[in-house]
């Protein structure tokens, strides 16, 4: 039976990567998003590479570029997907600041550098007459996840449906976050 608790798996972000993050940070490098659309084709990853060449110069940016290619991989496994979406972001605001679930199958989040991502569980959701999620949350429920941890958010849509969403927001804070996200497209 699948639940509505969220898959993390901590401390799997390398420190050369989160110092590449910090990097991106510290130079103003990545702008506000990258995104690339790659394919993944006998468990091999295609189309990341001229996307994200412009930080080769960066330190650690090999070990970057294999941790992505390993998660976009796995997760590829994961969801069933031939085609995912690779993207990457760097703010200094919640992106997300309410509580809502994606309107994917799955997302793969983790925070490269900065606060990780706040989520529910199932049992601490309270919905209000739409359905919409009730927002004044007590702040001793809410969960966080480590920054150099990886999750695995299943959403409203696909098989997930049937379960619900994780429930998760960007932490209410304004501290430089880089978070790398993944979605299957197809």
């Amino acid at each position: 039976m699948k639940t509505n608790d969220l898959k993390e798996l901590q401390n799997t972000v390398p420190p050369t990567v989160a110092q590449f993050a910090q990097q991106l940070v510290e130079l103003r490098r990545l702008g506000k998003t990258l995104e690339a659309e790659c394919t993944v084709i006998d468990g091999q990853l295609g189309g990341l590479h001229a996307r994200v060449l412009s930080y080769a110069d960066l330190e650690g940016y090999a070990d970057f570029y294999a941790w992505v290619d390993f998660w976009a991989t796995e997760f590829a496994r994961r969801a069933g997907a031939a085609v995912v979406q690779v993207s990457m972001s760097h703010s200094r605001q919640p992106t997300c600041p309410r509580f809502h679930v994606d309107n994917v199958p799955l997302r793969f989040i983790s925070t490269l550098y900065g606060p990780g991502t706040q989520w529910l569980h199932a049992r601490d959701v309270e919905r209000i007459a739409d359905n919409a999620i009730k927002q004044q949350v007590d702040p001793q429920i809410i969960q966080q996840m480590p920054s150099g941890s990886v999750g695995f958010f299943r959403g409203a849509c696909g098989e997930s449906a049937s379960v619900g969403g994780i429930v998760h927001r960007s932490p209410p804070n304004e501290e430089d976050r880089v978070v790398l996200k993944i979605d299957k497209i197809s």
